[in-house]
């Protein structure tokens, strides 16, 4: 087995600059030399637990989408460990000061868990252009459509993650409260993604399916279709629609934690 550390810290940039890097050394060094691949030692700020949970995510994706099967796993070096308390200041634990000697830890090592998205609010950002899914003119009307736009934190760029069984999730706006739907439950290419309350339709219903770098398509149970930006627009207000899989990066999208 090869083990193998990562530190964005020690390289002075964030995950989001090196970890594709990442990802290709760790397909290189399991088909290369034939063999199983682990992450020893990773390790975020500890006074930034939001980052360091979307990096540990991202890191679990690139371990789970080496070949054949040869990531193993991910190990957090040193979690217990504060700045505060250690003789050297180690800041790449994962716990917060709760009172004299006493330490909790935070919620990046949340990303542990079998599902890293069950809780919390999060953006959900397109590879090709980078911009976040953003509710239409912030209408909390059923029917609304879904846009790209740059992320500005409002309500309506927001979302949740609502286990529903069967691998399957409701995907709820925070500041709407409705769920992603496709437009008439279609099921044809370019049908509009748009907003509606939650009826259980099989149109409301999504997979998640790990495509590596820590990005995700995110597949409609009832067509079948991706979630893509129509006609890999880079512009805010772009239609959000559905299509066949095509392998675009139109298709791709990262969750990151917001709160």
């Amino acid at each position: 087995m090869i083990g193998m550390s990562y530190y964005p810290y020690w390289d002075g940039v964030d995950y989001t600059q090196n970890i594709a890097a990442f990802s290709s050394n760790l397909n290189d060094m399991g088909s290369r030399y034939g063999k199983e691949v682990m992450v020893c030692e990773v390790g975020g700020l500890e006074n930034d637990p939001t980052n360091t949970y979307n990096m540990l995510v991202a890191v679990q994706n690139a371990v789970k989408a080496v070949p054949n099967g040869k990531g193993l796993g991910v190990f957090y070096w040193e979690p217990e460990g504060n700045a505060a308390v250690l003789p050297d200041a180690y800041q790449l634990g994962a716990t917060a000061v709760v009172s004299s000697n006493v330490l909790k830890f935070t919620d990046a090592l949340h990303a542990f868990g079998t599902f890293p998205y069950a809780s919390g609010t999060y953006e959900l950002v397109n590879r090709n252009s980078g911009k976040a899914l953003n509710v239409t003119g912030g209408a909390s009307t059923d029917g609304a459509n879904i846009e790209q736009w740059g992320y500005n934190a409002w309500s309506t760029q927001k979302w949740q993650f609502i286990d529903i069984g069967s691998g399957y999730y409701e995907i709820k706006n925070v500041g709407t409260g409705k769920a992603l739907n496709v437009s008439g439950g279609s099921l044809t290419d370019g049908a509009n993604i748009q907003q509606w309350t939650y009826n259980a339709w099989s149109s409301q219903k999504w997979q998640l399916i790990t495509a590596g770098n820590g990005y995700y398509q995110l597949k409609n149970v009832g067509s079948c279709k991706l979630m893509d930006v129509s006609a890999s627009s880079t512009a805010d207000s772009a239609q959000i629609v559905q299509w066949a899989s095509n392998g675009g990066w139109n298709q791709l999208w990262s969750i990151i934690k917001v709160n």
